[in-house]
């Protein structure tokens, strides 16, 4: 997909280990007067649209300076996934909204970016700006404030325990939402999606705990956790009502 690059700040190239970074490419551009998120969409046959059950795909294109918030994505809709019957309508309407929540800053490439309310970073920074960069998962490395990775016992049939690690978001913000959404005032945090491979693992909510929440990895509907909108410090939403898991307690959570 082609965007305008007298759109964006000038690129900064940093070093594998993030601690050497240099600006690189045209110079800053004019920007969009006037917005404060730029979301560029297209219809494009990708090789990525070819992989199975893929509807759509989306992310940020550009972060501001002071507190990591994205101001520019993109959607890209897959043309052969694309139906204009009105039956289908609401569950391309829910994809829709579930890409631009991702543009929006809901990505595991953006959790070591969050920042607390008193807009200081909630993970350690070089002196380049940025954190550790992971190699093993291609991602910025997220502090232990952000992201938790416990191990759950689980007692399943025939009396066998379990164990089952799981990553979870643990952030004031998101375990407030959490514990208030399930009743549960002893919940750490929010458990991330453990599968699907890159694209839906860790960045989406567990479907096994969410169901039809609008950041689970499949057709959604409901949008309850928009924590993740204000680690970024501007974006507000309000919150729809999500009934499965409401209330639960820790009957939700097994091996609890």
């Amino acid at each position: 997909m082609q965007l305008c690059i007298c759109d964006f700040q000038q690129c900064k190239v940093c070093s594998e280990t993030g601690r050497s970074c240099g600006s690189a490419g045209p110079l800053d551009g004019k920007g969009v007067e006037g917005a404060d998120f730029v979301l560029y969409v297209s219809g494009v046959t990708t090789e990525r649209c070819g992989q199975e059950n893929i509807v759509a795909y989306a992310a940020y294109c550009q972060l501001e300076s002071e507190l990591d918030r994205p101001i520019a994505g993109y959607a890209n809709l897959c043309p052969n996934m694309i139906s204009t019957q009105p039956q289908e309508f609401e569950g391309m309407l829910s994809t829709v909204k579930h890409e631009v929540i991702h543009a929006l800053g809901f990505s595991a490439g953006l959790f070591a970016f969050y920042h607390d309310d008193d807009g200081k970073p909630l993970t350690p920074r070089f002196a380049s700006g940025l954190p550790a960069f992971n190699e093993s998962s291609g991602l910025y490395q997220w502090s232990d404030a952000v992201i938790l990775k416990v191990t759950r016992l689980w007692d399943i049939r025939g009396g066998v325990m379990v164990r089952h690690e799981v990553h979870l978001l643990v952030t004031p913000r998101f375990v407030e939402e959490a514990r208030r959404h399930f009743g549960c005032p002893i919940l750490e945090g929010m458990e991330l999606e453990n599968q699907g491979g890159m694209g839906t693992e860790l960045n989406h909510w567990e479907k096994r705990l969410l169901e039809n929440e609008a950041m689970t990895g499949s057709h959604t509907q409901n949008s309850v956790f928009k924590a993740h909108l204000d680690h970024h410090g501007r974006h507000r939403l309000v919150q729809s009502q999500l009934q499965h898991g409401r209330e639960a307690g820790l009957g939700q959570r097994p091996g609890l």
